[in-house]
């Protein structure tokens, strides 16, 4: 696979901002394609479903707004989560560590985790949380627009009650990384990557930590009640597992919370 598309955003920094997904989703009507909003520090940083997210100084924290968008909205998100993974692994290769990681899902390294997350897994059954995409779709009459966040553990402390369930890139690197650096070249990757939706299905398909056989447990908000069961196939707009009682049942991301009790598939 080949990128097709080599474009030059607009990057707009702040030192502070309560969100860099915030800050677009005000402005989205009179602001152009292709903004980059960055935020040293964001103090009302959030997740899917709100849930908050810390986003102190050293992390890499930033937006872009996509006008005129020509794929399907669920693209742009895979294309943010595909370019920061791509870049991470270029900084893990200048490193010189983890070089015998696979590349691969569902092995040793970094993979993408549905529905949004970038997690490193040693290879066992627990992954670290490293980076999260969040994309909210607008719509005013004919005019529609995808803002898509992203926040990066780099060089930022992990909060106490976090720890054990995300990391920063500094602590598996056991060095600093450049932040610029990393900005730099995600910025790149969208920009290649851009127009080419089948490329990126594909390697977000390859590069997903759940595949076909992978044991989950999914807990259902609207029903309050948990299933496990065997993922039936790659989940992309959602996810379909065999339960244990041999329903077959399919959940979509702003539905559920997951735990993968086996990432690697059969």
């Amino acid at each position: 696979m080949t990128p097709r598309e080599n474009r030059t955003p607009s990057v707009r920094y702040f030192d502070t901002l309560p969100s860099t997904n915030d800050y677009l989703r005000e402005r989205w009507q009179e602001e152009d394609d292709w903004l980059v909003v960055r935020a040293g520090c964001q103090t009302k940083g959030h997740g899917r479903l709100q849930r908050p997210w810390a986003s102190p100084l050293g992390g890499l924290w930033f937006s872009i707004l996509f006008k005129n968008a020509g794929e399907t909205p669920s693209h742009y998100q895979r294309l943010l989560g595909v370019s920061a993974l791509r870049a991470i692994e270029a900084i893990d290769g200048e490193a010189g560590v983890f070089s015998d990681l696979p590349r691969t899902g569902n092995g040793k390294g970094f993979n993408i985790k549905w529905p949004n997350d970038i997690v490193y897994t040693n290879g066992g059954p627990g992954v670290l949380k490293v980076a999260g995409v969040l994309q909210e779709n607008l719509i005013l009459g004919e005019a529609k627009a995808y803002i898509v966040g992203i926040g990066i553990n780099v060089n930022n402390p992990i909060p106490p009650e976090l720890q054990g369930k995300a990391v920063s890139l500094r602590v598996l690197f056991s060095r600093d990384v450049s932040i610029e650096d990393l900005f730099r070249a995600i910025l790149q990757e969208v920009s290649a990557w851009r127009s080419d939706a089948p490329g990126v299905l594909h390697l977000w398909r390859q590069r997903s930590l759940l595949q076909r056989g992978s044991l989950v447990e999914i807990y259902a908000e609207a029903e309050g009640v948990s299933f496990s069961g065997e993922v039936v196939e790659t989940p992309v707009e959602s996810i379909e597992i065999l339960c244990s009682n041999g329903q077959r049942r399919r959940f979509f991301a702003g539905e559920v919370r997951l735990r993968a009790l086996t990432p690697t598939g059969g």
